[in-house]
């Protein structure tokens, strides 16, 4: 399978506190539909680096050689026009020379050339709220994705909790909203496995 860690999308909110501007707030978008969530998001690009890439993306610890699906991220960037564009420069994973070996993983240090992969199709439905929370469904061809996802009332964040396809129960929006628990991958719970993307 592929190194990925797809979607997660996230960004901090840039709200200015104190603020005199009369058109403060103006700016959030109208995010209650699937169709209103896929305008906004297209032609946009998110970016996870840093402390926003999570233990576990995809629900694999990133500290352990996983072979093709190893998740030891440096930076994941995700082009969200249509189709996605999602590409992943790994981090470097030492002390972990076979495959289920759990080494050290530095996320601060690239190791190897970027990895891109394109969508042939990105399904959300179900959304509640303002984009509070929406499940999605991310088609790559050979492999998919699926999982629950978030955006922030002022837009600049989205968080993915995503997983490989038929890999993990109860990561959907009916089970909870993004980070609320209740997910199962290989009979084990699952933590700390929310991507963030920042708007850039």
């Amino acid at each position: 399978m592929k190194r990925i860690l797809a979607i997660a999308l996230s960004a901090t909110l840039f709200i200015a506190c104190g603020s005199d501007d009369d058109d403060e707030g103006n700016d959030a978008p109208t995010l209650t539909t699937a169709a209103e969530i896929n305008a906004y998001l297209a032609g946009k690009t998110w970016v996870m680096t840093g402390a926003d890439i999570p233990g576990f993306p995809l629900g694999i610890n990133e500290n352990m050689n996983a072979g093709a699906a190893t998740q030891c991220i440096n930076r994941t960037t995700i082009q969200s026009s249509s189709p996605w564009t999602v590409t992943t420069q790994l981090g470097t994973l030492s002390g972990a020379p076979n495959p289920l070996d759990v080494g050290t993983c530095d996320n601060a240090t690239a190791a190897g050339s970027p990895l891109t992969f394109t969508t042939q199709s990105v399904l959300i439905e179900n959304v509640e709220g303002n984009a509070d929370c929406f499940d999605v469904f991310i088609n790559y061809g050979s492999f998919q994705q699926e999982g629950r996802a978030d955006i922030s009332d002022d837009g600049r964040t989205m968080r993915l909790e995503i997983f490989f396809a038929g890999q993990a129960t109860g990561a959907d929006c009916a089970s909870g909203n993004v980070g609320s628990g209740g997910i199962l991958r290989g009979g084990a719970a699952v933590t700390d496995a929310i991507q963030v993307y920042r708007l850039q």
